[in-house]
């Protein structure tokens, strides 16, 4: 799979409210598929019943690799915002 991190741009106009926001909604987003990978092989190593194949597993370990990527631009973006505040 291709690195999410190579696409993502932000945008130059948007503004530090919106981009927190962005932020915490990639975070929570990655947070949300990590608790269901966990979930998916909890019960795989318990015998049960959920049996998630492990393309779906790899599917969203990488759309948690596409919120982190997110997050690292919107977290740039706000550092660059913050340093063009200051000057």
């Amino acid at each position: 799979m291709s690195c999410p991190a190579h696409y993502l741009t932000v945008s130059e106009s948007l503004d530090r409210e919106d981009a927190f926001d962005a932020l915490t909604l990639s975070v929570q987003h990655a947070m949300s598929a990590t608790q269901m990978v966990e979930l998916a092989l909890s019960d795989a190593a318990d015998g049960g019943e959920l049996q998630v194949s492990p393309a779906l597993m790899a599917t969203s370990l990488h759309g948690v690799e596409t919120h982190l990527a997110a997050v690292l631009a919107f977290a740039e973006r706000l550092v660059h915002q913050a340093q063009e505040v200051s000057q």
